[in-house]
């Protein structure tokens, strides 16, 4: 069909087949990596208008002290999750 070679048909069957074994697994680890970034990102963020709005000043500031710091020193998480799988070689 294509002039592949009988080979290259095998190659070509093995890499789709370990495709269709290993990827729904991918695909939930790093659908449940990314959720965790996202909770552990916009939850504080979250709670800090919670707390403005409820009056909680003082652990509404603390808390977006907080956020502010993860914001500045997270971006390693945030490297490990977004570009990760690409080191992984699979």
């Amino acid at each position: 069909m294509l002039g592949l070679t009988k080979a290259e048909w095998k190659s070509l069957w093995a890499v789709l087949w370990r495709g269709l074994i290993i990827a729904p697994f991918l695909w939930v680890i790093g659908l449940v990596m990314f959720l965790a970034v996202l909770t552990v990102f916009l939850a504080p963020a979250a709670y800090v208008a919670y707390a403005f709005i409820i009056g909680d000043w003082f652990f509404g500031a603390l808390a977006l002290i907080g956020w502010f710091m993860l914001i500045r020193f997270g971006w390693p998480l945030l490297r490990w999750v977004f570009q990760g799988i690409e080191y992984t070689g699979i």
